[in-house]
């Protein structure tokens, strides 16, 4: 038996929060932690919204992908719980969490939002780091966790009205989709291991959102087309990537679309066969799913500025490149292309962050670690 226990309450979701249970879970068959995993209906609800100098409270709302987790030191007798908040948006909080754990650790980071939450708030708030879905084959108690997830979902969305039913099928089929994705292509062995390659392959594959009138979407998409346009006309024998094909893909972009794969497993084999790999930002600036892919695979990473804050920042010229508009683009992409030692240096330099910041049981040490205030795993 450990000295730690985690409680894992089931969650409103999987694909973002199987990133920490992937972490704990792997953690436990090294017998560093035990892991249990509670139903708890609760709704969670109160978000709090920054918009300019001005401090929003929606208080019938629950912040999105935010899960909860009660930490115990059996040794100290010490008992502390927190919330992890992967949502997209910097610049919203959940006012439950703020209220009723002890620590808060946010994927998305900008001091900027912090400085205007009350201080006692604020200091709750961590940066939590880069996160992308995984399952771990040391996984218990996952019937546990599906259904513990299937019955939160139809909590969440128990309103009596005419919409009930649908709005609680929609919700169910949305989490089953992700389950099945979670379990089917998302092994944490496919980014454990990586080979070295001197490919000289640059790839940037990526995809539209389904929802294009939101403004936010409008301009990912754009400069998402404008990048790989800029691509396929300097790189044009060596460019591999493009759109998915979506309806809004096909509709919109159908110039720009893959001449690649896109079934997941085949995507991140090309990932492992590219030499050189864009970055660009996700929703509302968030850091996406691709750039702790691409670190995991020790790529040579040519990414756009990010505005989130990272616990250890990515440092230009040693881990990634980055760019801010399409000349740097262009000039960090023939940068790498003739120079195979600065090549070299960005590819292992990627990997050993991924190794030291973003594989699961590194990331959920630091969890644990940074809500108590001594150390509590070596």
């Amino acid at each position: 038996m450990a000295n730690i226990l985690v409680k894992i309450y089931a969650p409103q979701e999987v694909n973002h929060s199987s990133y920490i249970h992937t972490g704990l879970f792997e953690m436990q068959a090294l017998g560093l932690i035990d892991v249990k995993i509670y139903l708890k209906l609760k709704t969670y609800l109160g978000t709090i919204r920054i918009e300019g100098s001005r401090v929003y409270k929606e208080h019938k709302r629950p912040q999105p992908k935010t899960s909860y987790y009660k930490i115990i030191d059996k040794k100290k007798q010490k008992t502390l719980t927190i919330a992890i908040d992967l949502y997209d948006a910097a610049n919203q909080f959940s006012a439950y969490a703020l209220s009723h754990c002890d620590v808060v650790f946010k994927r998305n980071y900008e001091t900027k939002y912090m400085n205007q939450l009350p201080k006692s708030q604020a200091q709750k708030i961590k940066r939590f780091g880069l996160s992308f879905p995984l399952n771990s084959k040391n996984y218990t108690h996952k019937n546990r966790m599906f259904f513990g997830l299937i019955i939160n979902t139809m909590h969440l969305n128990l309103k009596f009205d005419k919409n009930m039913f649908s709005r609680i099928k929609k919700s169910i089929n949305v989490n089953l989709n992700e389950w099945r994705y979670i379990q089917k292509s998302r092994a944490l062995s496919n980014f454990q291991h990586y080979a070295k390659s001197r490919s000289n392959t640059v790839l940037f594959q990526t995809r539209c959102f389904p929802h294009q009138n939101d403004t936010d979407v409008k301009e990912i998409h754009e400069q998402r087309y404008t990048i790989i346009k800029c691509l396929k006309n300097n790189f044009r024998d060596n460019f591999n990537g493009g759109f998915v094909p979506s309806k809004i893909a096909n509709e919109l972009y159908n110039d720009a679309l893959t001449n690649l794969p896109t079934e997941q497993k085949l995507y991140i084999k090309a990932v492992k066969n590219a030499g050189i790999v864009i970055y660009t930002r996700g929703l509302s600036n968030s850091p996406a799913w691709k750039l702790p892919e691409y670190l995991s695979q020790g790529k040579v990473i040519i990414a756009e500025n990010l505005t989130a804050e990272l616990p250890v920042p990515l440092e230009h010229g040693k881990d990634v490149l980055f760019f801010n508009n399409l000349e740097e683009l262009v000039s960090n992409v023939n940068l790498v292309l003739n120079n195979m030692k600065l090549r070299e240096e960005l590819s292992k330099n990627a990997r050993k962050y991924y190794e030291n910041y973003i594989n699961p049981v590194e990331r959920m040490k630091y969890v644990i670690n940074n809500s108590f205030d001594y150390q509590i795993i070596k």
